[in-house]
């Protein structure tokens, strides 16, 4: 939405600058928990509310929650539909969190999210006048004129702002049916149709909801289906291995606990080795103590011939239990990618072989052209252990400081090009 002098909304664009859909997850990894929270039942988006709120009382609560960063509230006070998709994405195994989490957690932890650059953070919204509320169909609609208060690089700033809520009944209470224009300058709401301040289509909100909701549970069941039993043994005769010097274990999640790392064979890897042909490829990781999950073990190459040409990831998701799964790069939902392979695990060992099968079902990195080699490329392996809420461990095949990449064949060290 523009001025009419033609200069941007500010709060639009900073929600469209943090915040692209409903939340960008690549950021969520970065927020700390907050408080525990907010009574919702199995169902996503479910939130008891005071059904005894008139509209402008919904509004001062919506404006207060989002002040006092609380998650639980505001996500009582807003549509199923706009909770639910945040219970989603913060339920979503593939995403990358510490652990799962609701609606009320990730609300208490964007309010006021800014990156290292350029918007200013949200600090408050005062509100300076509520307008009777009017009604428009089945909708309450409210206009707000508030007073921004934001922190620019360290300079406090006010600012007006005109937002409009929206109200629907959604299971007995008045509750806000779209984020506006104090949710986007919360870092609460991203691009909408229409701008921040349009009427919302509440059928079509409810019908994408549900289908949403549809295509969580099948993506769920399909990513469950994707973990197959390891077998005890795969055969896998290498031509090359290249050693791991011990105790080069490091922190992943950071910053890290203040506690020492622990000392765990199964996070130490000893060496990797490499047999192939024209057809597949076997990758056999050993580490100082027995494979156990959960754990990740990581491999990735590139055409050594001709540098960028062709790149691949694959990762093997080790759990608990012993099932594993094979991934190879990230779909169009930022999901990983499953794909064929076989897994072996014995002992300190376990191979993973590749054919031409999985290198096609996964995704080849961003400039790649044409097919693999599997007769000469450079490649880099490492393992990752998650040892709880707050630590995981990650070992790469190489030295600090910096990961190596050695050539296969032969296993010598290279940096780029290989």
């Amino acid at each position: 939405m523009t001025s009419p002098g033609g200069r941007e909304n500010e709060p639009e664009r900073r929600g469209r600058w943090i915040l692209a859909g409903i939340l960008a997850l690549t950021l969520l990894a970065l927020v700390a928990a907050g408080p525990g929270a907010g009574g919702r039942t199995d169902a996503p988006g479910v939130y008891p509310a005071d059904t005894t709120l008139r509209p402008e009382d919904v509004v001062r609560a919506y404006v207060g929650a989002i002040n006092r960063r609380d998650g639980a509230r505001f996500c009582a006070v807003v549509a199923s539909w706009i909770s639910g998709r945040l219970d989603l994405a913060g339920n979503d195994p593939d995403a990358p969190l510490l652990r799962p989490r609701d609606c009320p957690e990730l609300v208490h932890a964007f309010i006021g999210y800014v990156e290292d650059c350029c918007p200013p953070k949200f600090l408050r919204a005062e509100i300076v006048a509520i307008r009777p509320a009017k009604t428009d169909g089945a909708l309450r609609r409210v206009d707000v004129e508030l007073r921004l208060h934001v922190d620019d690089q360290g300079t406090p700033k006010t600012m007006p702002l005109e937002d409009v809520v929206w109200l629907v009944r959604d299971r007995g209470a008045w509750r806000v049916a779209r984020l506006g224009a104090v949710a986007a300058a919360a870092s609460l709401a991203g691009d909408t149709p229409g701008g921040p301040l349009a009427r919302p289509n509440v059928q079509e909100e409810r019908r994408r909801f549900a289908a949403e909701v549809a295509a969580f549970a099948r993506r769920q069941r399909a990513r469950e289906a994707s973990f197959r039993r390891t077998t005890p043994k795969v055969e896998c005769t290498p031509t090359v291995t290249v050693r791991d010097a011990p105790g080069g274990v490091r922190d992943w999640i950071l910053p890290a606990p203040s506690s020492p790392l622990p000392r765990l064979g199964r996070a130490d890897l000893a060496s990797v080795s490499l047999a192939g042909d024209a057809h597949s490829l076997c990758i056999r990781f050993e580490t100082v103590g027995a494979v156990r999950g959960p754990s990740t073990f990581g491999f990735a190459m590139h055409d050594r011939r001709a540098q960028g040409s062709f790149s691949q990831s694959f990762e093997v998701e080790l759990r608990a239990d012993g099932r594993a799964r094979v991934t190879s790069g990230i779909d169009a939902q930022r999901h990983p990618i499953a794909v064929p392979a076989r897994i072996g695990v014995s002992k300190n060992r376990l191979a993973l072989v590749l054919d031409r099968r999985s290198f096609s079902a996964g995704k080849p990195g961003a400039h790649s052209t044409g097919a693999p080699s599997l007769r000469a490329f450079a490649f880099g392996a490492s393992v990752k252990v998650r040892l709880g809420v707050r630590r995981e461990t990650y070992d790469p095949l190489g030295s600090e400081p910096n990961d190596t990449s050695f050539a296969f064949p032969g296993g010598r060290p290279c940096s780029s090009p290989c």
